[in-house]
């Protein structure tokens, strides 16, 4: 991380707000939280925010303009690296659908079933509470 961190980052300050950013939001058990850092350090949390954000549009234009930062990692490098992880990114598949109606098209139309049960029970819930609501109301 703290290599792209100095060739990107210039300005000091900017470094620890971001070292210490990451930390809140990688490991709050650890770092704290960022409110809390910025009120121990005297800063304003709004504008480290702001500060934050800047830093994150100027290291993502830079890394844009070099393209070749942006490929995907040697797996064969990185996997020696993890020697008991059992995944195998070749087999991850897309999740199934929990049924038939999961994925509608953008033109499909809700169907309407009057004599529904669930309908029904839906409908006496809403009534229910509708009176429950009316009643309430009048009370104040």
């Amino acid at each position: 991380m703290y290599g792209w961190l100095l060739d990107h980052v210039k300005d000091e300050d900017r470094r620890v707000l971001l070292g210490k950013w990451s930390l809140c939001l990688a490991a709050p058990h650890i770092g704290g939280s960022f409110r809390d850092f910025c009120k121990e350090t005297g800063r304003i949390r709004r504008t480290a925010e702001r500060h934050l954000q800047s830093e994150f549009q100027r290291i993502s234009s830079a890394i844009i303009k070099f393209p070749e930062s942006l490929q995907e990692p040697d797996w064969s490098r990185v996997s020696p690296m993890m020697p008991n992880s059992a995944i195998d990114l070749d087999k991850v598949g897309t999740p199934v659908a929990k049924h038939d109606l999961h994925w509608l098209p953008g033109d499909a139309k809700p169907f309407h079933d009057a004599d529904s049960p669930e309908l029904a029970a839906l409908i006496k819930r809403l009534e229910k509470a509708n009176r429950k609501r009316a009643r309430s109301r009048q009370a104040v």
